[in-house]
Order: C-alpha cells, then sequence, then structure tokens
C-alpha cells in the first residue's frame, strides 16, 4: 500500500547524485506539495505541516516556496516550523490571510521552552 517514486531523467538514469541537497530538497518540497495541495487527496486533515521546509533553498527558491504556500492556504491551514528568519519574513511578507507567529526560546529540560505569540 505504500507510494514510490523514482526520479530519473530521459534515459532513465537516476538524477538524484546529480542534484545539489538545495535540488534535492526543492524536488522533494514539489512532490510533496503536489500530493498535498490536490484536491484528490484522501486525507480528511484540512492542514500541511512542514518542518523547515527552506533548508538548503536559495533566496529564491524560499520566495518561491513562500508565493506558493500563501497560494495553497486558500484550501487548507498551513503549519510552518522554522528556524530560518529570511523565509519566516518571506511568509509574512507574501501572505494575504491571517497568520500567527509561535516563538520558542529559553528551552529548559525541566521547563520546556518559553513561548511567545505574535503575529508575522
Amino acid at each position: 500500500g505504500l507510494n514510490t517514486y523514482s526520479f530519473v531523467d530521459a534515459d532513465g538514469v537516476d538524477v538524484l547524485p546529480l542534484l545539489s541537497q538545495g535540488d534535492f530538497n526543492a524536488l522533494a518540497l514539489a512532490t510533496f506539495l503536489a500530493l498535498g495541495a490536490s484536491n484528490k487527496t484522501t486525507s480528511h486533515f484540512g492542514f500541511v505541516m512542514l518542518d523547515d521546509p527552506s533548508q538548503s533553498l536559495a533566496s529564491d527558491h524560499k520566495r518561491r516556496l513562500a508565493i506558493l504556500l500563501n497560494e495553497m492556504s486558500h484550501d487548507r491551514q498551513i503549519v510552518i516550523s522554522t528556524m530560518d528568519t529570511e523565509f519566516a519574513q518571506l511568509v509574512g511578507t507574501t501572505s494575504n490571510h491571517a497568520q500567527t507567529q509561535y516563538t520558542f526560546t529559553d528551552w529548559s529540560t525541566a521547563e520546556g521552552p518559553s513561548v511567545t505569540r505574535g503575529s508575522l
């Protein structure tokens, strides 16, 4: 019952060894977001959750990702976890939806993090 994906060129050669880390992450995001944006999804969840999606991406790719996430947010809630301040700012400036930002600081093993709620 699992899906398997292969990424090959026109000659059937595996392209993954040719990709940089940023290119590989962009390919993975494209695949995941295409599935997440599909209206034919079998999931009953109305959200997409991303953990550090801008990892190893160039600034232009980050901007394009923020724009795409804004478009996806018309149909579903988007939850993003990132330490990338550039990407967080891009999400804030490209979005035309209500946003809430939670900042986690001062982590301790006894208390966990301090959480501050704000908006982008």
